[in-house]
């Protein structure tokens, strides 16, 4: 009876210490694997306060990408992750942009260096970023996406609904598999449709 009574603090400490582990583990990696498929209407950009990489810097909205596929990258030009992530976003864009992918940058800035549209620029720039890119420097739109970290990845699909959407860098094969699925709906002229 005691020796039962002497193991009991060290089982109840061993399960404790696995929740623990498991619980932890999920919210850490949560972030940069979370990836689902939403069915709700995409908000609008609100309070954009510039652009890069439009006619004369024209604006640039969702409205205007109706019947295209299009992604959205929230990204942050501080964002190490951010950063790494550029190359491969500039290469969907290469990759699927001759296809009728649209692609939008959404620098939502956190830092007060990163307000300055100069420092986007020279960011845009350097990472030889070919897209529109929409400076949403008080979060505006990045709170409406419930964004809670950098970069994310949004899917939008040609009636303006979010088909997929990805926090963190994460795998790029599934991030371009949500991209090819997105353009073979209702497409006749999709990467997977080619040969």
């Amino acid at each position: 009876m005691k020796l039962r009574n002497l193991f009991r603090p060290y089982i109840f400490i061993g399960v404790g210490s696995i929740v623990f582990i498991l619980a932890t583990g999920v919210y850490f990696n949560w972030p940069h694997e979370h990836a689902q498929a939403i069915s709700q209407l995409a908000p609008e950009f609100v309070r954009i306060s510039g652009y890069i990489n439009t006619p004369n810097g024209q604006p640039v909205t969702l409205a205007q990408q109706h019947g295209s596929v299009t992604l959205l990258h929230f990204f942050r030009i501080g964002c190490q992750e951010c950063q790494a992530d550029m190359p491969f976003i500039n290469k969907m864009f290469s990759k699927y942009g001759p296809y009728g992918l649209k692609m939008i940058g959404v620098h939502s800035a956190e830092f007060d260096y990163e307000q300055k549209q100069g420092n986007v620029e020279t960011f845009v720039n350097q990472y030889a970023i070919k897209f529109p890119v929409v400076l949403d420097q008080t979060q505006a739109t990045f709170k409406m996406y419930n964004d809670m970290a950098w970069p994310k990845d949004v899917i939008v699909d040609r009636n303006g609904y979010i088909a997929y959407n990805h926090i963190g860098a994460g795998s790029e094969y599934d991030r371009e598999m949500a991209i090819r699925t997105a353009m073979a709906q209702n497409a006749t002229n999709s990467p997977t449709t080619q040969r």
